[in-house]
């Protein structure tokens, strides 16, 4: 099809952006919340 290669282009940008945002966000959201529940853990052991 006709100008088919540009739609593949955004397609692939929007995943490459969308995995930029899962990384930057997401990720140091579990961090933290698997830190605190180790925290919470181990005041329940105490």
């Amino acid at each position: 099809m006709q100008h088919e290669h540009i739609h593949l282009v955004g397609d692939v940008l929007l995943g490459w952006i969308g995995l930029g945002v899962l990384i930057v966000f997401w990720l140091p959201a579990r961090k933290y919340n698997v830190k605190a529940s180790k925290t919470r853990d181990h005041i329940m052991q105490i």
